[in-house]
């Protein structure tokens, strides 16, 4: 898929590369859904460097468990009606902001604070 549209190929599994495929496979331990994620990434043209800072998707980002894994998987599941209006990953400008305005790099470290308060 990478090398198909444009983007970096894996050329070596590091151990910290092979501990995020191990943390993914607990997330998610369905090779099935692992393919329909991995499909999803160059649906994005942002993904694909269509953005303003030429940014490309690679397998340390898809691997990232802070980002794109699940969520791809889940953008993948909904309507394009939904994707218009709710996918962050399906606007030529890139990421969307969220309702509140805040970006959602920062929501989700929001979140995460909120939880290891809780937790």
């Amino acid at each position: 898929m990478a090398q198909e549209n444009g983007l970096p190929k894996v050329q070596v599994l590091t151990p910290k590369r092979k501990q995020r495929i191990k943390l993914c496979w607990e997330m998610l331990p369905d090779i099935d859904k692992w393919e329909i994620a991995i499909n999803e990434v160059p649906k994005d043209p942002f993904n694909r460097g269509e953005n303003d800072r030429k940014w490309k998707a690679n397998f340390d980002w898809f691997t990232n468990t802070k980002t794109p894994f699940l969520l791809l998987l889940e953008n993948a599941t909904t309507t394009p009606s939904d994707k218009k209006q709710h996918g962050r990953f399906n606007t030529d400008a890139g990421y969307k902001k969220t309702t509140n305005g805040v970006d959602n790099e920062t929501a989700t470290r929001q979140i995460g604070d909120i939880l290891k308060g809780i937790l």
